[in-house]
């Protein structure tokens, strides 16, 4: 077996690529990022160039064939990044490229950019796009050798990281270049397809050299702050042993029922369509006392805070046992399938609640344009809240046969509840069955009065 390197790794500075490449890459690499229009390849180039600027102040250089500095400036301040504060430091030089047409043009920019490298000692290179480069050299042979002796010769034997972005013509499945083969340390590959009116992203890590990445295909999303956060799946062996349990009892006057729970256990809650689920859930969480106390978040796809506030009113809900910390509700429609869930295990981190509580799952799924895709995102968002010890319960408004035939998930909950109409002496009441336990839960029915849930003296 060969030594290992001791080189220190340096992040890219795309978040969740760098941790699904076990720090970064190697200094001196040379990283192909290609892709279609609009798949997020300037985003890349640029978010790479600023973490070198921001985190470890590296001296760097933007090479565009393909904009304006203004306009790439004002881009890039719409997603958050400040170059034009780092210029005036003289830590970053953006070169415009955009009216070279001929091979004397080339030899002209590639030598102005080696100016600037020594220059202001920069670590950090990326251009944008070299496929317009290539267009411009037109001979392969002719290419190879100015390729080679640029990255191989010059920017590897000074440690200097580059980034690269090539086109890939939309519906063409490989690049056609070769420069991948001889140049690059790294390829990446941007896609982009459509899942109902939404787009969804997906990166593909093709080649990556001094690394054995598990990972061949990840989701991503572009996000201000961020600008590309890649989607990682949690790994399993970082959840541990429950610690502490939460225990709940709840109490109608005629029926107690009382149970515990692991604190971080994930419990599914089925609701029939022909009850509210909200009226429902606050109805009965508004009776029920937990041990310790705990904060609540409450995530609804459906309801705004504003309704929320309302129902909890109309209840009288006073129960110092929950202190609800988050409201949130969000419009599915308006994300992708993995941007809605980044956004959510976010929020969850930030808040860092004891139980969140999300209404409305399935029509998150859905909505956001990706039952497949959701499914998935779903069931690693259930894992990265029993890492951080998240207690997550899950509703969905839909019938006991349906959840039974269409829910892929059901094994991994650790409880799944029922609640259903329910006819006793003539009065409607409300039923709650336990249809599955890992934990030692009454699996009694327990029936309550539908007054419970009643508003304005009605029922929902």
């Amino acid at each position: 077996m060969g030594k290992k390197s001791d080189t220190a790794l340096i992040p890219l500075g795309i978040s969740g690529l760098d941790e699904a490449l076990g720090g970064g890459v190697r200094p001196g690499s040379v990283i192909l990022v290609a892709g279609a229009p609009g798949s997020g390849k300037t985003s890349f180039a640029a978010r790479f160039i600023y973490e070198g600027l921001t985190k470890f102040n590296q001296p760097s250089v933007y090479l565009s064939f393909n904009e304006y500095k203004e306009e790439f400036y004002e881009n890039m301040a719409n997603l958050g990044l400040d170059f034009q504060s780092y210029e005036s430091k003289g830590k970053f030089i953006f070169i415009e490229a955009l009216n070279i047409n001929d091979d004397e043009a080339v030899m002209a920019i590639l030598e102005n950019l080696l100016t600037i490298i020594n220059t202001i000692k920069a670590k950090r290179v990326a251009i944008d796009t070299i496929t317009s480069l290539l267009q411009i050299l037109g001979s392969a042979k002719r290419a190879r050798e100015l390729l080679h002796s640029l990255f191989i010769h010059y920017m590897k034997k000074r440690g200097i990281t580059t980034v690269l972005t090539a086109e890939l013509p939309i519906g063409d499945p490989k690049l056609g270049y070769g420069i991948e083969e001889f140049i690059a340390d790294g390829l990446i590959i941007l896609r982009t397809k459509f899942s109902g009116d939404k787009i969804v992203r997906i990166m593909e890590i093709r080649k990556m050299r001094g690394h054995r990445a598990t990972l061949a295909r990840l989701t991503y999303a572009i996000v201000p702050g961020k600008v590309i956060a890649v989607r990682t799946p949690p790994r399993i062996i970082d959840i541990h042993a429950p610690q502490e349990n939460l225990a709940f009892q709840l109490e109608t006057g005629d029926a107690n029922y009382s149970f515990t729970l692991p604190r971080g256990a994930q419990v599914l809650v089925a609701i029939n369509p022909v009850l509210d689920p909200l009226s429902t859930l606050f109805g009965i969480a508004c009776k029920t006392r937990i041990k310790p106390s705990i904060k609540l978040l409450y995530r609804t796809f459906t309801r705004s805070p504003e309704e929320i506030q309302w129902v909890l009113k109309e209840l009288k809900c006073k129960n110092p046992t929950i202190e609800f910390v988050h409201l949130s509700s969000i419009n599915p429609t308006l994300y992708s399938v993995t941007e809605l869930a980044m956004m959510n295990i976010e929020e969850d981190l930030a808040v860092k609640p004891d139980i969140v509580v999300i209404d409305g799952i399935e029509q998150a799924f859905w909505l956001s344009g990706g039952q497949e895709i959701g499914i998935r995102e779903h069931y690693n968002n259930i894992q990265y809240r029993k890492i951080h010890n998240i207690t997550g319960v899950y509703v969905y408004t839909i019938t006991l046969r349906k959840l039974l035939n269409a829910n892929p998930l059901l094994n991994i909950y650790d409880a799944i509840f029922y609640f259903t109409p329910r006819r006793v002496n003539n009065k409607i009441h409300v039923s709650i069955r336990v249809i599955k336990s890992r934990y030692k839960i009454p699996t009694n029915h327990i029936t309550l009065p539908i007054e419970m849930f009643a508003i304005n003296g009605g029922t929902n």
